[in-house]
């Protein structure tokens, strides 16, 4: 399930890319006027601009999810909660706190 989610978010980042790639009529023109060595240097010169911001991009929003998933278990551990930060365990950490009673599996 969460393979396909990230499969469907790329295809629909991607997909238009293509149609606005070619959007103004002289980048066009000079970029389908120009050699195969020409065409070579844009298509090189697209690569060196677009990955250097999506990778800092990208260890930005993983050094996020990375931050928060700690201080989500700093926070649990000091509330005294033996669960680890998770969404299947948010019901048991309720019934938990309501119950003192009930044992975790």
């Amino acid at each position: 399930m969460k393979l396909r989610s990230i499969l469907s978010t790329a295809l629909l980042l991607l997909w238009p890319m293509r149609m606005f790639s070619q959007g103004c009529a002289m980048c066009y023109s000079n970029a389908a006027g120009a050699s195969q060595d020409g065409q070579r240097a844009i298509r090189h010169g697209v690569e060196v601009l677009l990955f250097p911001p999506l990778g800092v991009m990208t260890m930005g929003v993983w050094m996020a999810f990375r931050y928060a998933r700690k201080r989500d278990r700093e926070k649990n551990s000091a509330s005294g909660d033996l669960l680890p930060a998770s969404p299947r365990n948010a019901s048991v950490s309720r019934r938990a706190s309501r119950d003192t009673n009930y044992h975790a599996p």
